[in-house]
């Protein structure tokens, strides 16, 4: 596992809070285990999560923008609330294989896409999350995409 990674709870009521994870919910590029050992409410069992929004900057270590959801899943039995108050908390991650039983890979297309912009969401792709390329036909011909960011691929000049 790494350690030295900061998870902070992103359940907030706030318009903000909520704008932001609706933002990046279909970001699904792979699932750690994650587990925290830092605080007297921690389990210390590693949990999966699925991993909905990483900071794209350069800020400092890793950080996570984990939902109160799975902060109460690092907590023990009871805990949660403690543990989801917490703020931002030191946790260990390890990446792990995607598993979405019963699920296929699906693309969600970018709202502000149009004529001479193209760009998608792949989710639920299996397995470690990493696609070497992206293509995307148009009139026949295969156009290959570019990576913007997280799951999401990009097309300019489509028409």
């Amino acid at each position: 596992m790494s350690k030295g990674t900061s998870a902070q709870n992103r359940s907030s009521s706030s318009p903000e809070s909520a704008l932001e994870i609706k933002k990046y919910i279909y970001c699904k590029r792979y699932q750690p285990t994650v587990k925290c050992n830092s605080n007297p409410a921690c389990l210390g069992n590693p949990k999966t999560v699925t991993i909905t929004n990483r900071y794209p900057g350069t800020c400092g270590p890793l950080q996570f923008d984990l939902s109160g959801v799975a902060f109460g899943a690092m907590a023990i039995f009871g805990k949660a609330d403690v543990l989801c108050h917490t703020g931002r908390l030191q946790i260990e991650y390890q990446r792990v294989q995607c598993h979405y039983p019963g699920v296929t890979v699906a693309f969600h297309v970018d709202e502000k896409s149009n004529p001479y912009y193209f760009a998608t969401a792949v989710v639920y792709e299996g397995g470690d999350g990493n696609l070497a390329g992206v293509e995307l036909q148009n009139s026949g011909k295969w156009l290959p995409m570019q990576h913007s960011w997280g799951a999401v691929w990009k097309l300019n000049s489509v028409s």
